[in-house]
């Protein structure tokens, strides 16, 4: 299965696709935040448990663009917020292409997003930036796995995808893949 990247500017939703990548390798971006964490929260979503103690989405960070984690956000509506920490000591410099290799439901929406924010430390250095958005219908790449980027103007150690969806009348279901930097 091929990989396809995809570029948004500022935060408009003009997209430019930009090549392949082969599922295995994590050619997309120079740098892995594997030996990191990983945090989540959600509203109105399945397939994950806050209470099972575990953090389902370690896989995001494992250096391997061939596992991944499913989860379900609400037909109404609904938020995934997940949150990639570099291992400590490590720091992504501004400017550099960072992002998440995930997969978007197919079909229509009235908004179906994902945006990032970079922290360094507990301070944010980008806010809702990058990504791709659609108002009405799918984000491109919608249907297979597809690298969504952002490029911080500021040094970072922490990169957070905020995935939406509104306006479907059945839950759908997404995959994370792997968060990668530059450095």
């Amino acid at each position: 299965m091929k990989k396809q990247f995809v570029t948004a500017l500022g935060l408009s939703s003009l997209l430019a696709g930009c090549g392949v990548v082969d599922s295995g390798s994590s050619g997309y971006c120079a740098g892995s935040f594997q030996g990191g964490s990983t945090d989540w929260s959600c509203l109105s979503c399945s397939g994950v448990d806050a209470l099972a103690g575990d953090q389902p989405f370690d896989v995001a960070i494992d250096n391997d663009a061939g596992t991944s984690r499913r989860f379900q956000l609400g037909g109404s509506g609904g938020e995934m917020t997940i949150r990639a920490f570099a291992p400590s000591d490590t720091v992504f410099p501004a400017g550099v292409r960072a992002g998440l290799l995930m997969r978007f439901p197919a079909g229509s929406y009235n908004g179906v997003s994902v945006r990032f924010n970079a922290y360094l430390g507990s301070t944010p250095v980008l806010s809702t930036g990058g990504g791709s958005f659609a108002v009405s219908g799918n984000v491109d790449g919608a249907g297979s796995d597809t690298f969504y980027q952002v490029s911080p103007t500021a040094n970072f150690d922490s990169l957070e995808a905020v995935i939406t969806i509104a306006g479907n009348a059945e839950q759908a279901e997404f995959s994370v893949n792997e968060f990668c930097g530059d450095r």
